[in-house]
């Protein structure tokens, strides 16, 4: 997607527009409880900057699919690709500064449900147990495996009057 915020000056002149790369995130970390944490980030391909909250910073902005007579846009100095990697990596650094305490947790209760279904096998020798103890087992494991997910649920490349105050 790329939009161009519409042109607000009216006296004539020309407008520069500043180009942006927006992308909307999606982590969901997961076990037998999920939490998901939306970011929306975007990046000046001029300056570097880039901010948290941009889907906020722009929903005020009337942005359009086409360019406005007398408005033009600066090339970009940073790639949308070498953008986006730069946003992934902000991603990736949340992740691992947020807080993890949800997997022990999760491994805590595998430790305890897994105590529980040893003792209903107990009296039992391991070789001897039936099929539905390692099922069991097994399905125990997989309900609480911790895993993390990043989604991309959008994005697009915007030009902007460098006067929205994201600078």
């Amino acid at each position: 997607m790329q939009m161009y915020e519409k042109n607000v000056n009216q006296s004539g002149e020309q407008t520069i527009l500043t180009p942006w790369v927006g992308v909307n995130y999606k982590i969901t970390y997961s076990s037998d409880r999920t939490k998901e944490i939306l970011y929306s980030l975007g990046i000046n391909l001029l300056t570097g900057a880039i901010i948290n909250g941009f889907q906020e910073s722009i929903s005020h902005l009337n942005l359009e699919s086409t360019i406005a007579p007398n408005t033009f846009h600066v090339p970009y100095i940073i790639k949308p690709l070498r953008a986006l990697e730069r946003l992934d990596a902000v991603i990736e650094n949340q992740i691992l500064h947020d807080d993890h305490t949800w997997a022990e947790e999760a491994k805590e209760r595998l430790r305890k449900d897994l105590l529980v279904l040893e003792y209903f096998y107990r009296d039992i020798d391991e070789a001897n147990r039936p099929e539905c103890y390692e099922g069991e087992k097994k399905a125990m494991e997989e309900q609480y495996e911790t895993k993390v997910k990043v989604e991309v649920i959008n994005g697009g490349l915007f030009y902007l009057q460098t006067n929205v105050g994201i600078q």
